[in-house]
């Protein structure tokens, strides 16, 4: 039988699994929108730096990627992508169109919208802090108040549009 801190401490692991997976899905995003490259191109080179090219005292602090979960954001993410950028336009003010905000912002925005759109699963709370946590490591700014007004707004749309 699992002990409650065993089970505990698998959840914690796992969970950590996924927030990395989500940052790294979010760097593999902005590098398909930034460069222009393919989706597969993009988590092959992922795949292929994640474990080689970190140093001993990096490796050590960094946790295990949960690479499926990673690989499903990805590609998920660009597979709705026009409809993620049709239901963000609705959200935006009219002052301010998807086309002036910045890549990396609408790269976050993107996968967060996604996973309320496809992982029903996983409370709209948790989702919107993961985005503003990741919007955190990237900006200083207003910028996560942002995501967290937007995400928040659509997660509460959405999941009411998807349990009619």
């Amino acid at each position: 039988m699992i002990s409650e801190k065993t089970y505990s401490s698998s959840v914690n692991k796992d969970n950590l699994a996924r927030s990395v997976a989500r940052l790294s899905a979010v760097q593999t995003l902005y590098q398909i929108e930034f460069n222009n490259v393919s989706v597969e191109k993009s988590i092959s080179y992922f795949s292929s730096i994640a474990p080689n090219e970190l140093s001993e005292d990096i490796s050590e602090k960094l946790h295990d990627v949960d690479e499926e979960f990673y690989r499903l954001l990805v590609t998920g993410t660009q597979d709705l992508v026009d409809k993620i950028n049709d239901i963000l336009d609705e959200s935006l003010d009219e002052s301010w169109p998807i086309d002036r905000m910045e890549t990396l912002l609408l790269t976050i925005l993107r996968c967060g919208i996604y996973e309320i759109i496809a992982h029903k699963e996983i409370p709209p709370a948790v989702l919107v802090s993961e985005y503003i946590s990741i919007s955190d490591s990237f900006f200083s700014g207003n910028e996560s108040a942002l995501v967290n007004a937007i995400l928040d707004k659509l997660s509460k749309r959405l999941r009411l549009e998807q349990n009619l």
